[in-house]
């Protein structure tokens, strides 16, 4: 279960385990471990690893460390690619291990985009036959045990009740899985996905750069997250012919991308939000005169609250019916969570973009939230609540939403009564409890947010798409 393989990584890799792939992004501990558990079972049947050509380079006994390399060899169909991996382990006194660095490189003409990255059965024969007997043996064992099934799109925090069908709802199946349900008109869609390959990073770059570009300035160019997850998405149709409500990675990060169109290079300028922030190290560089062409927003704080087929029209106060919620009679009959997005800044914090969603008898939640922590500097949460509430057949259903953006420089926490120790603010790597978003929740809440954007408002229920140009709100 992804549960299981959670765990088991997280015992197997050191607290400060650092892991640079052949792309050159560096994950963390709890990105690649985050990674690998919404990655769990996705591959297709005939994905098949073979490890070969593992040697001892140094064995550090006075440390008690190796630092060893092998090649990994992944396939899927006639689509084979191979890595050469470098890795810094520990021997523990039970003797286990416990890994410490890992470092991976593409092997020449191996890499997903490379001619060369179709495997002939000659060599598909010699990479298994000169795989470590270890690392066969375990391969076939997760092979007679591993159920075969398509990659998979569900996301393992998914929670379906067995009222579904009792109450009404119609689940939405696509190759033998539940991507969504239709309930009381309304269809959803939530699916997650593993992180993002190659061929899509390099394309969201290029079509992310060209729209952050300033007029008159030097070029600039982007780094995505390092983790993505291309194939995450909710999508909320509130009638066949009626408004839809959309969260994906791409949209999030277009509207972080398109306000540094009006951030010159080098400018401390602010654009809906966003601003190139500056870490505790960059007063070693103030009195240097460098102007770099990836000047751009590290934190990735979006402004993206969702993407709307409709108009919102403001309201005074919010209208949302929050009592619904807090109903114990009434069941969760559907609940899922969806990441967009994570990186750990460098070693300096951490961003994740995760969307929740419940669905109950009476009403349809969704919460979008963009957390930044940069330690030492400041933090931030910008939440988009949506409520749907049902009505009766004869009506339109009423759609609210609730926009609330916290921020606090670090040298003030203590002066708002917060904790100032980072490790009360961490959250990654586990799931979010109810002390931690209680503290999240004492963060003081921006008094304005930019121009466009309504603090509260209701979603006009019109039975057409309008132009996006006209319609297409976040």
């Amino acid at each position: 279960t992804p549960e299981a393989l959670e765990q088991h990584c997280t015992g197997r890799f050191s607290d400060d385990f650092c892991m640079v792939n052949p792309l050159g992004r560096i994950l963390s501990k709890s990105q690649l471990v985050t990674g690998l558990t919404h990655g769990y079972n996705t591959h297709p049947a005939d994905f098949e690893i073979h490890v070969h050509n593992c040697q001892v380079l140094q064995n550090l006994k006075e440390e008690g460390l190796k630092l060893v390399s092998y090649e990994e060899w992944q396939r899927t169909g006639n689509t084979t690619t191979a890595r050469r991996s470098t890795a810094l382990m520990r021997v523990l006194e039970d003797g286990n291990i416990e890994w410490k660095y890992v470092h991976e490189t593409w092997l020449e003409g191996k890499g997903p985009n490379d001619e060369g990255s179709t495997m002939t059965a000659e060599e598909t024969a010699a990479a298994t036959a000169t795989a470590s007997k270890p690392a066969r043996a375990a391969a076939d064992a997760a092979a007679s045990t591993k159920p075969k099934k398509s990659a998979t799109l569900v996301s393992p925090r998914r929670h379906v009740s067995d009222k579904l069908a009792a109450m009404g709802a119609t689940p939405i199946i696509k190759h033998e899985e539940m991507v969504g349900l239709e309930f009381r008109g309304v269809s959803i869609h939530t699916t997650q996905g593993p992180m993002a390959n190659a061929a899509w990073l390099d394309t969201s770059t290029k079509r992310l750069e060209e729209m952050c570009q300033a007029a008159d300035d030097l070029h600039r160019r982007l780094n995505l997250p390092e983790v993505c997850f291309s194939q995450a998405t909710v999508i909320v149709t509130l009638s066949p012919e009626g408004p839809t409500l959309t969260w994906t990675v791409f949209d999030a990060l277009q509207e972080w991308s398109a306000a540094h169109a009006n951030i010159p290079v080098g400018s401390d300028a602010v654009c809906r939000g966003v601003s190139v922030l500056k870490s505790v190290d960059a007063a070693l560089w103030s009195n240097k005169a460098v102007q770099t062409e990836f000047h751009y927003d590290w934190t990735y704080t979006t402004p993206f609250s969702v993407s709307t087929f409709g108009a919102w029209s403001p309201l005074a106060a919010s209208g949302m019916a929050m009592g619904l919620l807090k109903d114990t009679a009434q069941p969760i009959l559907y609940y899922d969570e969806i990441e967009l997005y994570e990186d750990d800044l460098h070693d300096n914090g951490v961003v994740n973009h995760r969307i929740k969603l419940r669905l109950m008898p009476t009403c349809l939640y969704v919460l979008s939230r963009c957390w930044v922590r940069v330690d030492s500097l400041l933090l931030q949460c910008r939440e988009t609540r949506i409520m749907v509430e049902f009505a009766s057949p004869s009506k339109q259903h009423k759609v609210y939403r609730d926009i609330t953006w916290r921020q606090c420089a670090w040298n003030e926490l203590s002066g708002c009564n917060l904790p100032t120790d980072v490790r009360a603010w961490k959250n990654e790597g586990a799931p979010e409890t109810a002390a931690w978003n209680a503290l999240v929740n004492r963060l003081p809440i921006v008094p304005e947010l930019p121009e466009g954007f309504h603090k509260h408002s209701v979603l006009q229920m019109s039975t057409t798409k309008d132009s996006d140009d006209d319609a297409m709100e976040s």
